[in-house]
């Protein structure tokens, strides 16, 4: 009955606004400077491992002190810590810094998440089915319910599809834009970066898997780079966590890894050496996906220098790969670092059928 119903959704709602006022206190940490614990105004990134962003002034002013420590980890760099403006973030900054209310307040509910699904009468509404998915990801108690809902998010945000049909043929996947623009509305980035940087077992797996999808949708990635997932993603291939969780891992920054200021992110975020060593380790799913990376990030010069011990692994892949994506992906990465292989009779074929 309407009556019942109407029960059921005031429920739900006093379930998400708990979850949102749990959430509230680290959802504003991840905006306040490490240095003033004040919400960012102009906000910087600064190419370390930590990848943490920063009030430009107050990191001026550390910097200016001692220009070769990280002031998040204290670690010493044998050359002067650089930083670039983190436009992504500020972005979100401002979007979401109205007249009445700053940032330093947390949202409330209605303006988060809405408290009842769009198209709610029709029970098979993809959207519908996206606000589901993220409102069980916001509103997860234990570890099993965040590994569900993250999957429930990354399955919402590709369909199947057959090689030919999907852009990347080795992730065998399409994304559905209307979805991932849905699941980043509806505030599933950042309890999905949270559970990275946890970095605990299946909790990781799942939370890298959906980031990766959601930055498939290239228009998604400032979104995901703004809430601090580099770093994470890149102490997931440094530490202990399975091989499909760095392989997910590798995917992400991957898919990241599609414009220069990213690559020179995820390059100054120390992602380059657990790449190689996943490439030549990992599982077979974990080198492709790690090559992938390594063949994006090879384009930008910067990460040039960081990639000379991946090159004997691509010549092996270059001339033996049993895929043809393999060998394709690992000739170029070869080429942007100016080791190319000589074109064989074949392949020389190849391109002029394909020109």
């Amino acid at each position: 009955s309407d009556t019942d119903e109407r029960t059921e959704m005031e429920g739900e709602g006093v379930v998400v606004a708990e979850a949102v006022a749990a959430e509230a206190e680290w959802e504003t940490e991840d905006l306040r400077c490490p240095l003033t614990s004040r919400v960012m105004r102009d906000p910087v990134l600064l190419h370390t491992e930590a990848g943490r962003s920063y009030e430009r002034a107050a990191l001026e002013e550390r910097l200016r002190a001692d220009p070769y420590v990280d002031p998040s980890t204290g670690k010493r760099s044998p050359e002067k810590l650089v930083f670039t403006s983190n436009a992504a973030l500020k972005k979100m900054l401002d979007n979401n810094r109205g007249p009445k209310r700053a940032r330093d307040e947390p949202a409330t509910p209605e303006e988060d998440l809405p408290l009842e699904p769009p198209d709610k009468e029709n029970i098979f509404s993809s959207d519908r089915g996206v606000w589901l998915a993220v409102r069980q990801l916001r509103t997860a108690r234990d570890s099993e319910t965040r590994v569900n809902a993250a999957r429930g998010v990354a399955v919402r945000c590709v369909s199947s599809a057959s090689v030919r049909e999907t852009y990347d043929p080795s992730l065998r996947e399409r994304v559905i834009p209307e979805s991932v623009r849905a699941v980043v509305r509806y505030g599933a980035v950042d309890p999905l970066v949270a559970m990275v940087r946890r970095q605990r077992g299946l909790e990781t797996e799942a939370a890298a898997l959906a980031l990766s999808r959601i930055a498939m949708w290239h228009e998604s990635a400032g979104s995901i780079v703004a809430a601090g997932a580099i770093g994470p993603l890149v102490r997931v291939l440094e530490g202990h966590a399975t091989d499909l969780a760095k392989a997910n891992a590798a995917r992400a920054l991957a898919e990241l890894a599609g414009t220069d200021d990213n690559k020179v992110w995820i390059g100054a975020a120390g992602a380059i050496p657990p790449l190689i060593v996943l490439l030549e380790h990992g599982s077979a799913v974990a080198k492709e996906r790690a090559l992938v990376a390594i063949a994006r990030l090879s384009s930008y010069p910067d990460n040039k220098p960081h990639l000379a011990d991946a090159i004997p692994l691509l010549r092996d892949l270059g001339m033996e790969a049993s895929s043809w994506d393999q060998k394709t992906r690992a000739r170029r990465a070869l080429r942007n670092l100016g080791h190319p292989l000589p074109t064989s009779c074949s392949e020389l074929g190849w391109q002029i059928l394909w020109s």
